[in-house]
């Protein structure tokens, strides 16, 4: 299974890919921008979006 894990902030977010069966995994940082992180999302396809956001993250 692979997961993305998001933390938004409010200008970066934190993604993080993980393979459940390579337990391999990536660091990226992003800016927060609807268009940049639709791109990560079709990027790398993912069965499982786990995401953290605090409210000044908009």
């Amino acid at each position: 299974m692979k997961i993305l894990a998001l933390d938004l902030g409010k200008f970066n977010t934190m993604c993080r890919y993980f393979d459940t069966i390579t337990r391999k995994h990536e660091f990226i940082n992003a800016t927060t921008e609807r268009s940049y992180l639709a791109t990560v999302l079709k990027k790398h396809p993912s069965d499982l979006v786990v995401m953290e956001a605090c409210g000044p993250s908009g």
